[in-house]
């Protein structure tokens, strides 16, 4: 089983931790005795914790990658050169190295601190996302962070499956603007401007006619028509087929032209329809049997309390026919694992395990 070491705290590295636990991989955050780290973000996710101060630390990541034993995956947000110096790749070629960075590993931007929302900001989905006329928006979650911490996990999972094949370990780059501008473009955004179009769209796709929101008594519902068919569906359920072959109507390129025409057409629809919970708010989400039967909203577990009924999370997305996935035991407090870590990858003994929590230094 290969270990995975993720060094540092960005939110980013937890969602890569995350997906490492539910694989059933051994993971081990590496924590400093006196800083104040902050327990929710570095410890939920993780499935060992070892406690050390910097230098001491150091010198454990020196000794694990010169096992020849082991197998290292390691996750981190310095710089490159600086990595390959801690993480002793001369030692032991074998280990990959991954670095999760605001911009990038050894470019300008190489120094640049980064936050979900400032990574929203330069990556250009903030510029794009809102309504028209209206200032630029985040999204509601740390998206940049997320997305980026997938990735990571899936050049980590590239770099092992090559490593089965030339024995040897790498480097990945994982930048979290990178990653965030390389889904962008699902419309070609820099043209809007140039086509006389609001950069910011609202819910609307520009690609199709209609495709919105729309108001009822009770809530708000999506309705969209990506092809002529669902446009001719949506027609007859409205009970407006006297437009199916309307010369404007049944063409596309008028629908776009004239999308707030459209838009009215469908919200006249629904404006005395009750649709309950079509548009699902965090209220409902425990409740939706989709999430229930796929084991997708779990209890909270506390390492020291009972489950935390009425708090929910997340589970695993991804379930597999022939492999077991999932989040079985809570949150690992600080110093638990100390021993484990130490003594089995580094033959540390009780003794010393001892001395090193009473001098602080674990």
């Amino acid at each position: 089983m290969d270990l995975r070491l993720p060094l540092r705290k960005l939110p980013a590295h937890p969602v890569a931790r995350l997906i490492n636990t539910a694989f059933r991989e051994r993971t081990v955050g590496w924590l400093s005795p006196t800083s104040g780290d902050n327990p929710h973000i570095d410890r939920e996710f993780i499935t060992h914790d070892l406690v050390v101060n910097p230098p001491f630390g150091r010198g454990c990541q020196k000794g694990l990658a010169k096992k020849s034993v082991s197998n290292i995956v390691r996750l981190d947000n310095f710089w490159r050169q600086r990595m390959c110096k801690l993480a002793g790749l001369a030692a032991n070629p074998r280990i990959i190295l991954c670095a999760l960075t605001g911009c990038d590993s050894t470019g300008p931007g190489a120094d640049l601190k980064a936050y979900g929302a400032t990574v929203q900001a330069a990556a250009g989905l903030m510029n794009v996302t809102g309504l028209p006329g209206q200032p630029p928006m985040k999204t509601s979650t740390a998206l940049s962070d997320d997305i980026a911490g997938s990735m990571a996990m899936s050049g980590i999972v590239a770099a092992l499956y090559d490593r089965e094949t030339t024995g040897k370990g790498q480097f990945v780059d994982v930048p979290m603007v990178d990653c965030l501008f390389s889904l962008l473009f699902d419309d070609s955004i820099d043209w809007h401007e140039r086509l006389g179009l609001p950069v910011r769209q609202g819910n609307w796709i520009m690609r199709f006619s209609p495709v919105n929101t729309y108001q009822t008594r009770d809530g708000w519902v999506v309705l969209g028509a990506a092809t002529a068919g669902q446009w001719h569906g949506m027609l007859r359920a409205i009970s407006r087929a006297d437009l199916l072959d309307d010369p404007d109507w049944s063409r596309v390129e008028w629908r776009l032209a004239n999308n707030g025409t459209v838009d009215g057409l469908v919200q006249d629809w629904v404006d005395g329809m009750t649709i309950a919970a079509a548009l699902h708010g965090p209220e409902d989400l425990a409740d939706w049997e989709h999430l229930k039967e796929r084991d997708m909203y779990a209890i909270l577990q506390h390492p020291t309390l009972e489950d935390l009924v009425g708090v929910g999370g997340p589970g695993f997305p991804l379930k597999f026919s022939n492999a077991s996935t999932g989040y079985q035991t809570p949150a690992a407090l600080p110093r638990v694992h100390n021993q484990e870590v130490l003594g089995e990858l580094l033959d540390i003994t009780l003794e010393e395990n001892a001395r090193l929590e009473a001098a602080v230094i674990i």
